[in-house]
């Protein structure tokens, strides 16, 4: 995962292509994690939804880690 790029993450909505966030992943002391972060103008979509329970729809970066 160390130097992987950025993922814009997009999701279909009523028809249209919406870009939702940012996922970021990170490779520390040996250890996978990702973090991600909504994008404002998802957030403020009246059809918005969070992406998964750890994933709460707010602003601000959230980080996930994960042991391989």
């Amino acid at each position: 995962m160390g130097g992987a790029p950025a993922v814009g993450v997009v999701e279909s909505i009523g028809g249209r292509d919406v870009a939702v966030g940012t996922l970021l992943p990170h490779r520390t002391r040996g250890r996978d994690s990702a973090s991600f972060a909504y994008r404002a103008e998802f957030l403020a979509d009246a059809e918005a939804h969070a992406l998964d329970p750890a994933l709460p729809l707010r602003g601000g970066r959230r980080l996930q880690g994960h042991q391989r």
